[in-house]
């Protein structure tokens, strides 16, 4: 009994193996890359860099209430580390954008 393949029979198969698993893996990628974004946190040197601001103002809009963050630290510890959620900071500038738009063009 021979081993040997038709080359042209394994190379139909692997073409449709690619066809059916191609969509399959695109979409899972897909998905993973939207799950990713949606849980990336930032510090502040990453947020002040990815909204392209100084990271004092950054402390300034945290400590004002302008901007989205949360803090991670012990009960009424002095020095909470302050996240960034990059998909609120997207959302945030969107708001912006439309807000200083409107007021702008009104």
């Amino acid at each position: 009994m021979s081993t040997n393949k038709n080359p042209d029979f394994l190379d139909g198969l692997v073409e449709q193996l690619a066809e059916k698993l191609l969509p399959v893996l695109q979409k899972k990628l897909q998905n993973e890359a939207i799950e990713q974004y949606e849980q990336r946190r930032l510090t502040i040197p990453e947020a002040a860099r990815y909204i392209g601001t100084s990271e004092d103002c950054l402390y300034n809009m945290c400590r004002d209430k302008v901007i989205p963050h949360f803090k991670i630290g012990a009960k009424n510890s002095r020095k909470p580390k302050i996240i960034f959620s990059q998909r609120s900071l997207d959302l945030w500038i969107k708001q912006q954008e439309t807000e200083n738009y409107s007021l702008s063009s009104g």
